[in-house]
């Protein structure tokens, strides 16, 4: 009988991890976090194969894929973008359509009348909260030109690591 228990806990992780893998190859940016932190767990039963299948997602993440954009989106016909705020282009940005989302952190990322901390912390938000890996590709190479980072843009920790220890330069360069 322990046997039996101990073939269908294995299973259960098998599929689990096959399941894992096919939602990362389809961008889903949870799956791909969950891929990374598996292949550094020397205990997961499948490390090297996530280590694998995360190596893998980072190499088909060379470039975003190509992906119909209508620009400017229907929101930007009945109102002028340009005078939108920060928080209204967030709510927009929040609701908007994938190929939509990466137009507008372009649109933000280009906004000289945000600060470089407001429209860095924006992005930094993007590449670590928005589930789509083509979101988070297009973010991670915006948030990577100020500091010239030479991180992969879809693997957020390099990231957080350098926003956590940077942030409050940034904000406090920007103060009279």
């Amino acid at each position: 009988m322990e046997e039996v228990n101990t073939t269908l806990i294995e299973l259960k992780t098998l599929a689990q991890f096959t399941v894992t893998v096919t939602e990362a190859q389809n961008e889903d940016g949870q799956a791909f976090d969950r891929l990374a932190i598996w292949a550094k767990d020397p205990n997961y039963p499948h490390r090297l194969e996530a280590e694998q299948a995360w190596a893998a997602i980072v190499d088909e993440h060379t470039e975003v894929r190509s992906i119909s954009v209508t620009w400017p989106p229907t929101w930007a016909s009945e109102r002028d973008p340009s005078k939108d705020n920060l928080t209204t282009l967030k709510k927009i940005f929040s609701t908007a359509a994938v190929p939509n989302r990466i137009k507008i952190l372009d649109y933000i990322w280009g906004r000289k009348d945000f600060t470089k901390y407001e429209r860095m912390a924006f992005v930094y938000d993007v590449l670590t909260t928005d589930n789509d890996l083509r979101v988070r590709y297009k973010a991670g190479n915006i948030f990577k030109q100020g500091p010239n980072l030479k991180a992969h843009p879809i693997d957020k920790e390099p990231f957080v690591e350098w926003w956590e220890k940077n942030k409050e330069k940034i904000r406090s360069e920007e103060e009279p």
